[in-house]
């Protein structure tokens, strides 16, 4: 959860679930020129500088204190994303970062999904020659919503997917006083995504049914 505006306006907005977008956002509420002087920082697919705007920006909010944002803001979004959609996201975004030679594999990944280890804490410690840095890199990039947003939809005002980020950026615009150009970041790799097999989407199905139960509505 981050404080975009103070005491106005929080977005929860896990990875893969259009981040990349609220970040650049927030980031342009402070540095309202930059899109006009860096265009290609905020480019769809990747350029050279498009992440500088990731240095601190917003202040994370603990999700533990989600309850006393009702009085506290006045928009609370949360971004939600189906699961199939978000799991092949993550696996084609991340297995495009891998250099080593042996074939990353979904039902490996699967099979391993429970021992995995935690991802390093630096994403700058990652190794991307080693299988098992990569599987947790997309663990990391699934990890399910109800961990990120909580398990009461009620305590959003608003609730939006993938293709409404439009809307969340008319509120952003509404309460800033701040018109924002049109972006888009969430698409991260040009890689054809995999074609699942029928029991590859029932394990991601059933994985993440608390995420169905809690935000499908809205997916």
């Amino acid at each position: 959860m981050l404080k975009i505006i103070e005491n106005k306006l929080a977005i929860n907005s896990a990875q893969k679930c259009g981040s990349r977008t609220v970040i650049a956002y927030a980031y342009l509420l402070k540095n309202p020129d930059e899109y006009e002087k860096t265009p290609e920082k905020f480019y769809s697919e990747p350029a050279p500088g498009r992440y500088d705007y990731t240095v601190k920006f917003a202040e994370p909010l603990s999700i533990y204190y989600l309850e006393a944002f009702r009085q506290n803001y006045k928009k609370r979004i949360a971004i939600v994303r189906e699961p199939v959609s978000r799991f092949l996201s993550a696996y084609v975004n991340r297995s495009g970062f891998y250099t080593g030679t042996e074939k990353l594999e979904i039902d490996e990944f699967i099979d391993l999904y429970d021992v995995i280890p935690g991802r390093p804490k630096h994403h700058w410690q990652i190794n991307y020659s080693d299988k098992m840095h990569v599987y947790a890199d997309i663990k990391f990039h699934i990890t399910p919503l109800v961990k990120r947003y909580g398990k009461n939809n009620g305590i959003y005002t608003d609730i939006f997917n993938l293709s409404q980020m439009d809307k969340m950026r008319s509120i952003i615009e509404e309460l800033s006083e701040t018109k924002l150009p049109d972006l888009k970041l969430n698409k991260s790799s040009t890689e054809k995504n995999p074609k699942l097999t029928d029991s590859q989407k029932k394990w991601i199905v059933d994985t993440f049914k608390e995420d169905i139960e809690v935000y499908g509505k809205w997916m």
